[in-house]
């Protein structure tokens, strides 16, 4: 069987860029992380996969080939509260119906990998909903997903990923979020 990372190379070499042009919010001229890190842009192997017919997909894809792991990242700069869960939803249901053909077709074993969804938002600072979404547990519905699409989800505000990723990728990779 085939490495997931080295057949997107192999069939799709201009679909990597940083994990800072990943997260850009184009509306908003943003950027929610500043890393450098190397990632499959995934909307941009979505459009290549599917040219046709547009899916929606995660934003980026980061794999780690020596641990099997792939982290299926969804910037929002967006509060959490605002966000729809049925858009994140669909992102979720559509991202791995990519990735199935992906490897299907390239003779990926990605039940070889361990899939983590990571939805990275603005966190809030208003009252209610500030706590609400302050506990580590998953929102937007997703929990119906872990386990079944993904071997776990993680959603949580940019703050959160930051710390999480620079204990993995030091030095500093991820910065503050540049909030608008």
């Amino acid at each position: 069987m085939a490495e997931l990372g080295y057949k997107i190379r192999e069939k799709h070499p201009d679909v990597f860029d940083s994990l800072k042009n990943t997260s850009h919010d184009a509306e908003n001229d943003v950027y929610l992380c500043q890393s450098q890190l190397t990632v499959v842009d995934f909307d941009q192997l979505t459009k290549t996969i599917n040219p046709n017919k547009q899916p929606s997909s995660f934003d980026a894809l980061l794999i780690e080939e020596n641990e099997k792991t792939v982290f299926c990242i969804e910037f929002k700069n967006q509060e959490a509260s605002s966000i729809k869960n049925s858009q994140i939803q669909k992102k979720a249901e559509d991202s791995m119906n990519t990735l199935n053909r992906f490897c299907a077709e390239n003779n990926v074993a990605i039940n070889d990998y361990k899939l983590i969804a990571c939805i990275v938002y603005n966190p809030t600072s208003n009252g209610y909903t500030y706590r609400r979404f302050k506990e580590n547990i998953v929102h937007f519905g997703l929990d119906a997903y872990q386990d079944r699409l993904f071997d776990k989800v993680v959603t949580n505000g940019i703050d959160f990923f930051t710390k999480e990723f620079q204990r993995k990728y030091p030095p500093c990779l991820l910065s503050e979020a540049n909030h608008p």
